[in-house]
C-alpha cells in the first residue's frame, strides 16, 4: 500500500487539525535514516535534535571497573528507594526534575514545570501500570538539599530482561562534584545486586550532550542507533 499518497493525506489531515486547534508547532521522531526520515524531510520538517540510543550489557559489564569508577563527592550523600516516591519525597523530586530543563531541547518548546501535584500523579501512574523503578538522589549533607537524581525503570513482569534508564540530572548549583557519575554508577550497582536477571539497560541522550555521553561511554554503554526529532512550524 506504499507510494499511493496515503501517508501524505494523513499528514496533511493531521496538520489541518493542529492548525484548527491553534497549535503552532508539530514535533515528531524518526530513526535518523530510513523511510520515516525521508518522509519528514519531504514534508518540509527540519531536524531540531538528534538523540543517541545506547545500551549496556550487564552480563558482560566490568563490575570491578565500575566500582572503581565510583567517585567521591565530599559534602554529599546518596538516598535510594525502590518504587514510587513516598509522599514526603515529592517536593524534592519535583525540584530535581525541574533541573532537566537544562537538557538540550527545541528552543520553542516551553520548559516543563514539575509541581508537587504533577509529580504525585506521575508516581501514582507508575504504580498503576505495574512498573517499578530504582531511584538514587544526591543530597548536600550540610542541609539535606536535593542536588540531583537518576532513575532506572523496570517493566512489571521483568521478563524482557531490559531496564530503561530514565532521567539523570544535577541541579545547576550543585554541578562540578561528579554527582552525575556517582549517582548513575551507584544506581546501576544497586539494581544489579537486587535484580541480577536484568540483562541490559537502554538509555537516550541528545548527541549534543557531550558530558552525559562521556559518562555513559565510561560506564560501558555502546551506541545502538540514532533518532532525529523533527519540527514543523505551523
Amino acid at each position: 500500500m506504499q507510494r499511493r499518497g496515503i501517508g501524505t493525506a494523513l499528514f496533511e489531515h493531521a496538520v489541518d487539525r493542529l492548525r484548527a486547534e491553534g497549535r503552532t508547532l508539530l514535533l515528531t521522531e524518526t530513526p535518523a535514516g530510513g523511510v520515516g526520515a525521508r518522509f519528514a524531510a519531504s514534508k518540509g520538517m527540519a531536524v531540531t535534535l538528534t538523540e543517541a540510543r545506547s545500551t549496556l550489557d550487564l552480563r558482560t559489564a566490568d563490575w570491578d571497573a565500575l566500582r572503581g569508577m565510583r567517585p567521591e563527592a565530599p559534602g554529599y550523600h546518596l538516598e535510594q528507594w525502590i518504587g514510587p516516591a513516598r509522599q514526603e519525597l515529592l517536593p524534592d523530586l519535583a525540584l530535581v526534575m525541574n533541573g532537566m530543563n537544562d537538557a538540550p531541547h527545541d528552543p520553542d518548546i516551553e520548559e516543563e514545570v514539575h509541581t508537587v501535584e504533577r509529580v504525585r500523579e506521575r508516581e501514582e501512574a507508575l504504580a498503576l501500570t505495574g512498573r517499578t523503578c530504582y531511584t538514587t538522589v544526591a543530597r548536600r549533607t550540610s542541609d539535606g538539599a536535593p542536588a540531583g537524581y537518576t532513575r532506572i525503570l523496570l517493566d512489571e513482569a521483568r521478563d524482557s530482561g531490559w531496564g530503561h534508564q530514565a532521567d539523570t540530572t544535577v541541579v545547576r548549583e550543585h554541578r562540578g562534584h561528579r554527582l552525575g557519575l556517582l549517582m548513575k554508577i551507584a544506581n546501576l550497582l544497586w539494581l544489579h545486586e537486587q535484580e541480577p536477571h536484568i540483562d541490559r539497560v537502554i538509555t537516550w541522550n541528545a548527541t549534543s550532550n557531550a558530558h552525559m555521553l562521556a559518562i555513559n561511554e565510561a560506564m560501558g554503554f555502546t551506541l545502538f542507533d540514532q533518532w532525529n526529532e523533527w519540527r514543523l512550524a505551523l
